[in-house]
């Protein structure tokens, strides 16, 4: 029943897709025809999701074998999908916290990191910094040790919503554990992504998606050979990335 469900749910993917294709080009002029890069364009995600998801290992189209295709697409590097992150220390000094945080709006960075074990860090100054960056360019807040070796990451809108819920996490409580560096609690907060789920800059597009299904995170964080954080692999760039590396077989036909 689950696979017949699996057969009809495609065959309809593929009935919109095709219909799609072909409207897009008459709309662009083209005559009203279909051709075999049309069905196959309209196959591919299909194609993809039944590969990925182990229902089928193999699909013959004419001279292309999807097989050979996904295999060598998915085990490419994942060194193209790095979203870069211009990392700010946060240095939360009572009376200089403004002039930080306007520095920091100008710079325009993607994240906020945090040095756990760092005593200069003060509940006030935190969250203002939280409150303020939330309406910025900033996406993630990191976690590093001592060492400056990446400890973990958090998006800053879950971290702000753990916050708005004093249930789950207060100001007072990541301040402390801030200052005390303690490391086990930083990691025991909901959602952050460990270093210990993160990828190198060599994995395959297939290991980084199986680490993302086995940690059930759409995020993944990627360290350098020191163990410091290179930036975040995303599981849509990936799967986008995976359709364009597919389809440069299909213009070979």
């Amino acid at each position: 029943m689950q696979n017949f469900s699996l057969i009809v749910s495609a065959i309809i993917c593929f009935i919109v897709l095709l219909i799609l294709i072909i409207y897009l080009k008459s709309k662009f002029g083209n005559k009203f025809e279909i051709k075999n890069p049309d069905i196959i364009l309209a196959l591919l995600p299909i194609v993809i999701w039944l590969l990925l998801s182990g229902e089928i290992s193999s699909l013959q189209v004419g001279d292309l074998k999807f097989e050979t295709a996904f295999k060598k697409a998915k085990n490419e590097s994942i060194s193209n999908q790095i979203d870069k992150l211009p990392i700010t220390v946060v240095r939360a000094e009572s009376k200089a916290s403004i002039f930080q945080i306007e520095t920091i709006l100008q710079s325009r960075p993607q994240s906020l990191k945090f040095i756990v074990g760092n005593k200069n860090y003060y509940q006030e100054a935190i969250s203002e910094y939280l409150m303020k960056l939330s309406r910025s360019t900033i996406k993630y807040v990191v976690f590093d040790n001592r060492d400056n070796r990446f400890l973990g990451l958090i998006p800053l809108v879950e971290l702000n919503e753990l916050i708005s819920d004093q249930n789950q996490l207060t100001i007072d409580s990541l301040t402390s554990w801030l200052t005390t560096g303690n490391e086990n609690k930083i990691l025991s907060i909901k959602g952050i992504l460990p270093s210990s789920i993160s990828i190198s800059e060599n994995t395959t597009k297939q290991e980084a998606l199986e680490r993302m299904e086995k940690a059930n995170s759409d995020l993944l964080p990627v360290i350098d050979k020191d163990s410091k954080l290179r930036g975040v692999v995303e599981r849509s760039r990936l799967v986008a990335s995976l359709l364009l590396d597919v389809s440069k077989s299909i213009d070979k036909l």
